[in-house]
């Protein structure tokens, strides 16, 4: 059974993103693999108590590198719609 997280039908099974009730505000669709953004990530990373510069080194380093490691894992979109692989 898919799962609705911010309007998009995301499909049972997908990575999302841990912990769960920070960032899947940052998702914004699904195309193969679920979509964040960049920005709301940062957001959300603040939110649990990260500086800036902190979210930005982590979600750098363990989130979109992490990405080139592990199939379907999900990708990071910034505002100019490119993705960060």
């Amino acid at each position: 059974m898919n799962e609705q997280i911010n309007g998009f039908e995301i499909p049972t099974g997908s990575i999302l993103l841990e912990p769960r009730k920070y960032h899947d505000c940052a998702i914004i669709g699904f195309d193969k693999v679920v979509l964040y953004d960049y920005d709301l990530l940062i957001e959300s990373f603040i939110d649990q108590g990260f500086t800036y510069d902190e979210a930005i080194d982590w979600i750098s380093y363990n989130t979109i590198r992490s990405g080139q490691y592990i199939r379907n894992f999900p990708k990071v979109i910034t505002k100019d719609n490119n993705e960060n692989d």
